[in-house]
């Protein structure tokens, strides 16, 4: 599947109800999708696993379960973006179709505002760093701002 990941735990009923997106980044991998927990351990609906043993990380940005799953996922060295559709994180009021975390920690940095117009379906970085997010907007196509930090 990918090189380097062999955990005899992913089989049915690792992610107890959907997994749809899988990134690998050095030695971890990031499971998300829609469910409430995988490998047993509470994660909504995105988790950080150790890529060879499969054992899932402490690592969790404290997403609220709902109908709105995480589409797509882009973990940096200093930060993850999570793209979807009206994101929530626990002990936040604001929604978002895109968020920032923390890479060690998953705790929340940026909640780019939401829209129920927009989902983010996939994200990428070129090599001057700027973020281009993919969504279904009349734009489709959005672009970070890194000296402002926001969307245009």
């Amino acid at each position: 599947m990918l090189s380097g990941f062999t955990p005899a735990k992913l089989a049915d009923g690792y992610g107890d109800d959907n997994v749809t997106v899988l990134v690998k980044n050095g030695n971890y991998l990031y499971a998300a999708g829609n469910f409430k927990k995988i490998n047993n351990k509470s994660h909504n609906c995105i988790a950080k696993l150790n890529a060879t043993t499969g054992e899932v990380q402490d690592w969790d940005p404290g997403l609220v379960a709902g109908w709105n799953p995480v589409n797509t996922i882009l973990p940096l060295d200093t930060a993850v973006f999570i793209g979807g559709a009206s994101l929530e994180v626990e002990n936040n009021t604001d929604k978002g179709f895109l968020l920032k975390t923390d890479v060690k920690t998953g705790a929340l940095k940026k909640v780019y505002p939401a829209s129920y117009s927009v989902k983010i379906r996939s994200l990428a970085i070129n090599d001057s760093g700027v973020l281009a997010a993919a969504s279904n907007y009349s734009k489709g196509l959005l672009l970070l701002d890194k000296t402002k930090d926001t969307l245009t």
